[in-house]
């Protein structure tokens, strides 16, 4: 028997964010200021949905490894670990896996990114400073190597672009030093054709900070491309604004006030913004803590969460949510297969991981 979401429909009706908190929203110049603030409710998937789909990864003699990053076209779901990418249809049915671990061409040490290209067909995957290109086939391509090393590749919508940090670079005064982050735009043939500077943080007696792996930087709505990128260095202001891609530029567009002052004191850090077309979510770190903040763009209501949204798919507890279809309001979230096992007919705790996907009222 197929897994639904348990559900009872009583005579109490839960509507979305009426009964959320609300803060006044402005402007300031061409940017939306939104008005949200850390104070945490319990709120379940089942509250901010309006139906969710489940995907069982199929488990042959491939096993996924920690889950990385994701991204998927109208066809195709392609998933890494540190090792290889893995390829399914959207039923979740095993297709092949891809990428070999080495030094040679065509190899890398390890997997630290991916993103596709859906209109090109093909898949681009970073391993430190080097760029790898394969077909929807699997099939390698080509690659290429930078100085430096890349925070992540990126799917624009019309183009594919490299985030990258330089650390240590003299700043202006030529007596301090900063980490300059900035978006390289490439051709098809993996060279950078515009270059536009996403950050500069001023580094503090020569400290420097690693981003995480599996960050969500950009997202893509209306044919427009939507850039946040966090800063994890020690510094007392918040970064709480959603960059456009314009022209190769970099416009504001939403300013996310949570009202913190002073994020160092209250161990505050903005991890990732993104956008779909009707909601902005913001994932962050409070008092030591992951939240997220849903806010619905149509009315400016907001839930805020402690640990993520109460898992009423599965009942497993709480849940982070990710971007899944920015046109379509869907996010998702992954579970190993040990967690939901007793819930999902056929799935062993063996089995490879689970992706739920919900889609937002």
């Amino acid at each position: 028997m197929t897994f639904r979401l348990s559900a009872i429909i009583t005579s109490l009706l839960i509507l979305l964010f009426t009964s959320c908190q609300k803060r006044s929203a402005g402007t300031h110049g061409n940017i939306e200021v939104l008005k949200v603030n850390t104070s945490n409710t319990s709120t379940s998937l089942y509250e901010i949905s309006k139906s969710n789909r489940t995907i069982k990864l199929e488990t042959r003699n491939e096993l996924i490894g920690q889950v990385r990053n994701l991204s998927h076209s109208d066809d195709f779901i392609f998933i890494s670990d540190a090792i290889q990418i893995f390829k399914y249809d959207h039923k979740g049915n095993f297709i092949t896996s891809f990428g070999t671990k080495g030094q040679g061409p065509g190899e890398y040490t390890l997997l630290t990114s991916i993103a596709i290209n859906a209109n090109e067909k093909k898949i681009y995957g970073t391993s430190f400073n080097k760029l790898l290109v394969y077909d929807f086939d699997g099939v390698f391509l080509k690659e290429k190597v930078y100085s430096g090393i890349f925070d992540a590749v990126l799917a624009l919508t019309d183009k594919t672009a490299l985030l990258k940090t330089e650390f240590g670079a003299p700043d202006a005064s030529g007596k301090g030093k900063v980490n300059q982050t900035i978006l390289h735009i490439l051709n098809s043939d993996l060279n950078v054709t515009d270059s536009m500077p996403v950050r500069s943080t001023q580094v503090i007696n020569g400290s420097a900070a690693v981003l995480g792996f599996g960050i969500d930087f950009i997202s893509n709505v209306n044919n427009q491309s939507f850039l946040y990128y966090p800063v994890v260095y020690r510094e007392q202001i918040s970064r709480d604004t959603l960059f456009s891609i314009n022209n190769n530029q970099l416009s504001p567009t939403h300013k996310i006030d949570f009202g913190i002052n002073d994020r160092l004191k209250e161990k505050f850090l903005i991890s990732s913004i993104v956008r779909s077309r009707n909601y902005i979510l913001v994932s962050f770190i409070y008092n030591s803590v992951q939240h997220q903040c849903l806010i619905d763009l149509r009315n400016k209501s907001f839930v805020t969460v402690k640990e993520g949204f109460e898992d009423t798919v599965f009942n497993t507890g709480k849940v982070k949510l990710r971007l899944w279809d920015e046109e379509l309001d869907e996010f998702y979230f992954i579970k190993d297969a040990m967690e939901v096992h007793e819930v999902i007919d056929g799935l062993s705790q063996y089995d490879n991981p689970v992706i739920s996907i919900v889609s937002l009222k």
